[in-house]
């Protein structure tokens, strides 16, 4: 096998069979593929690269977080959910014996503390300049780590939060398969290392606020922000969530109240699509009648990398893991920024 791949000890291999065993028998699909440590610390890899892997969490797999509660330390589900008895034993193995029990919370606890030791100029300016959530002060540390390890491992399905058993194991990359969904989640593909996965619409800051670590992504999105142009508001937001659809392009919802504009986030850069981020911007802004499309574009960019070297500045006058992640962020996020050039007319 290709890479630098640690495998699991005997120990670890006898649990995975025994849990893969249960999960085919619920249902599930696991072909081709065994855990390993990797670049990327945990994570899934083909037994043979030349074969695809599949994998497929039915809907019987996939628990609601509401569901879930820790006791005594333990991954439980919640005695009054509505989930059936052997869905709920495999559940809480998997859990407690190859993800929250394997690493998952050692994992969670070491990313919270090198938060909570971050440098106050460096705290200061993710809160106050990039908007980032640090963890609840009114939770326990405990509660805090919980909180950690569920909002990292949930996917959003048919409207809801869930977590999806085996699958969560799978890393991210900016050209992993996508998740296919369809009743359940799958994936299937041929991996030549390690089988990662595509999140889903994020750029490179969005990887690290939601997951903590570093992505080079293709594209990247504005920060939230309020530009004034003349006598006119444009208020911007990262609601990703919030698009709809303009020939074959995903745009973001704009509406309009009387002299503020507000635009559900703003694409600034596309290394695939290069010509389309000031496309569609000339586009929605022209519909709201704004005339200065171009020169709003180059100030919103602008300030954008501005922000994102600001915070370099910051960094560099420290060391350590996160900070390292960081400084690699901004890096990401500052060259996916520089990937608009010219423009193209959208359809619709």
């Amino acid at each position: 096998m290709p890479g630098m791949v640690s495998r699991p000890t005997k120990a670890q291999q006898s649990k995975w069979d025994e849990v893969i065993e249960t999960f085919r028998a619920l249902g599930g699909t696991a072909d081709n593929v065994m855990p390993g440590y990797g670049a990327r610390g945990r994570g899934l890899f083909p037994i043979d690269p030349d074969k695809p892997v599949r994998i497929a969490l039915p809907e019987n797999l996939l628990v609601d977080v509401e569901a879930v509660m820790f006791e005594d330390g333990k991954f439980r589900i919640r005695p009054e959910a509505r989930v059936p008895d052997r869905e709920r034993a495999f559940f809480e193995f998997f859990e407690n014996e190859l993800s929250w029990g394997d690493g998952g919370k050692a994992e969670c606890e070491a990313y919270l503390d090198q938060l909570d030791r971050l440098p106050e100029s460096v705290h200061d300016f993710l809160s106050e300049e990039l908007g980032f959530q640090f963890p609840d002060a009114s939770r326990t540390q405990d509660e805090q780590i919980q909180n950690r390890f569920i909002r990292g491992r949930a996917i959003a399905y048919e409207g809801r939060d869930r977590l999806m058993p085996v699958l969560h194991l799978v890393n991210h990359t900016a050209d992993g398969c996508p998740f296919k969904f369809e009743k359940g989640i799958s994936i299937d593909r041929t991996f030549e290392n390690e089988v990662c996965a595509h999140y889903g619409l994020y750029d490179p800051w969005g990887v690290f606020e939601n997951w903590g670590f570093s992505c080079a992504e293709p594209l990247a999105f504005s920060m939230p922000s309020i530009v004034n142009v003349d006598g006119q508001e444009l208020a911007i937001s990262r609601q990703l969530d919030r698009r709809t659809k303009r020939g074959k392009f995903r745009v973001p919802i704009v509406e309009k109240d009387g002299k503020r504009t507000s635009i559900s986030y703003v694409m600034l850069g596309h290394a695939r699509f290069p010509r389309a981020s000031k496309g569609i911007f000339y586009q929605l802004m022209r519909d709201i009648g704004q005339p200065n499309a171009e020169a709003l574009f180059d100030e919103i960019r602008r300030f954008n990398i501005q922000k994102f070297l600001n915070f370099l500045a910051i960094l560099d006058d420290h060391r350590g893991p996160l900070i390292t992640t960081l400084k690699q962020t901004c890096r990401h996020q500052i060259s996916a920024l520089t990937h608009a050039i010219g423009t193209r007319k959208i359809d619709g």
